[in-house]
């Protein structure tokens, strides 16, 4: 049977840098200091959810319907803004098309 634990989040970030190493995209990783700030960002606006609320059954539900949907909301607002600024970075880009 499987193991189903959970890798440790280092663990995660190591095979994730790793599998960008062995493709061949290893430039993908100059990025991460950026990523790293705005996964902070978002980790301080999760937090400021729950924060307020007033039981901690409510900051439990809260903190868990946050993660996992706004996962999948932050993948939503990624998309179109890879869209907007590759717009604006590559308006005049020769390489397009």
């Amino acid at each position: 049977m499987a193991d189903r634990r959970r890798k440790s989040r280092p663990a995660h970030l190591i095979e994730v840098c790793a599998a960008l190493w062995q493709l061949g995209h290893a430039g993908v990783l100059d990025g991460i200091d950026d990523h790293a700030a705005a996964a902070e960002a978002v980790a301080a606006a999760d937090i400021g959810l729950v924060h307020d609320e007033p039981t901690v059954e409510r900051i439990t539900e809260t903190a868990i319907v946050g993660t996992i949907l706004g996962d999948t909301m932050l993948s939503a607002l990624r998309r179109p803004a890879q869209e907007h600024v590759s717009g604006v970075l590559l308006s005049g880009d020769e390489r397009k098309g």
